[in-house]
């Protein structure tokens, strides 16, 4: 997010939009999970599934108008990016991690291994493999505790983040 909205202060303020537009592409076809306290969420996972339909040409539109908001004048490095990914991006059915997060104060609580234990034994009951991609270098330790393992770097051009696609067949 840093290398789409490097302003600290733009990135509070914009951030609620990109999540949004992010959100509104999976939540039609794919699977969101959620891990709470309460009334307060303490961590989503937003998975695509295999052989999702593709989004219309209108969908594509409103999509791409909402990323046009959020982004602003960095809609050029949104494009970016998200055109080096979808590049990246495998063609053999799997489920596809398109967002995981926690709150500040759910992180290191075991939030996150929940939102993955809970998919990927989905996964394996059906035989279906899961993907995902991370900027984060502490994150691939983190991923290769469920079994995912590197299969290529992304590279993203004009100076975007080192990111890793990571690939998990079922068990």
């Amino acid at each position: 997010m840093v290398f789409m909205l490097p302003d600290p202060r733009r990135r509070e303020r914009r951030l609620p939009l990109l999540m949004e537009a992010m959100l509104r592409k999976s939540v039609h076809h794919g699977a969101t999970e959620v891990v709470a306290d309460g009334t307060t969420v303490l961590g989503v996972a937003v998975w695509d599934p295999p052989g999702a339909p593709a989004a219309s040409r209108l969908d594509e539109l409103v999509r791409l108008a909402r990323y046009a908001r959020a982004l602003g004048s960095r809609f050029s490095a949104g494009a970016v990016f998200g055109g080096a990914l979808e590049a990246a991006h495998p063609k053999e059915p799997h489920w596809y991690l398109s967002l995981l997060g926690t709150s500040p104060d759910a992180r290191r609580r075991g939030v996150g291994s929940r939102l993955l234990d809970s998919r990927l034994e989905l996964c394996d009951a059906a035989g279906e493999a899961a993907y995902l991609e991370t900027n984060t270098e502490a994150n691939v330790g983190f991923y290769r505790r469920f079994g995912l393992t590197v299969m290529a770097e992304i590279d993203i051009p004009d100076g975007g983040p080192r990111t890793w696609a990571m690939w998990r067949d079922p068990r």
